[in-house]
């Protein structure tokens, strides 16, 4: 999820995986379209958003490393105990 504040100023969370684009408006904010065809405009501004997106995803591709890894370690503790 990212951060994101709504043109009324209300704080609000979007789920970075159904962002399907996002596009700078004239006042400097963002719409922000949804996998769900939904539109949310937003007050900040397009690099930042873009720039939560990469540290969502980011984020996840370290998760799934650190889980792999994990599962390796396991795997090879299994191994160590059969011989």
């Amino acid at each position: 999820m990212i951060r994101v504040i709504r043109t009324d100023g209300m704080e609000i969370l979007i789920n970075a995986r159904l962002v399907e684009a996002v596009n700078p408006v004239e006042d400097g904010g963002s719409v922000i379209t949804l996998g769900t065809g939904e539109k949310v405009l937003i007050k900040n501004v397009y690099v930042d958003v873009l720039q939560k997106i990469d540290a969502y995803r980011q984020g996840l591709s370290d998760e799934r490393r650190q889980e792999n890894k994990q599962l390796k370690d396991k795997d090879k503790d299994k191994d160590k105990d059969k011989e």
